[in-house]
């Protein structure tokens, strides 16, 4: 090959994936355009640029605090998550009677169980923070689990 054309090709990486989202976004307007789809059901692309535009501070000044819990959550997950895999990984009995519990809690929704955490906590951090742990601890467990038992 054309080391010219390679390089080239290189360049341009980056425009196919510019032109799919281009061809979404002008597939998302035109399915609201056609079906007559009300804006509260799926607003337009240019109802959420301007919205996003107006609302940029508090959006800002509220992606502290998500991040916050987010990565909180996701701290406890690992804290609790490890050890349960090392558990997990370290004896067969273990892993008999926890593996199928783990399982079974990831049939029940996380969106079933936010509002109960908001009912039971309050609005506060706390809820945010449980909700981030219970969907980081499975795939940490899991992940934990397959990297002890292939050392």
């Amino acid at each position: 090959m054309n080391p010219s054309h390679d390089r080239l090709h290189q360049r341009l990486a980056w425009l196919r994936p510019l032109i799919l989202l281009v061809l979404l976004v002008v597939g998302w307007d035109l399915a609201i355009r056609l079906f007559r789809i009300p804006p509260y059901q799926i607003p337009a692309p240019a109802d959420v640029v301007a919205t996003l535009w107006e609302e940029w501070p508090m959006l800002l000044s509220q992606a502290w605090p998500t991040t916050l819990a987010t990565v909180e959550g996701f701290l406890l997950s690992a804290a609790f998550g490890i050890p349960v895999a090392m558990l997990i990984a370290g004896s067969r009995t273990v892993e008999s009677y926890l593996y199928p519990l783990l399982v079974f809690s990831q049939s029940i929704p996380k969106i079933a169980i936010a509002p109960l955490f908001v009912v039971w906590f309050g609005f506060g951090a706390l809820p945010k923070v449980l909700s981030a742990f219970l969907l980081g601890f499975f795939p940490v467990v899991v992940s934990a689990v397959q990297g002890f038992n292939s050392i």
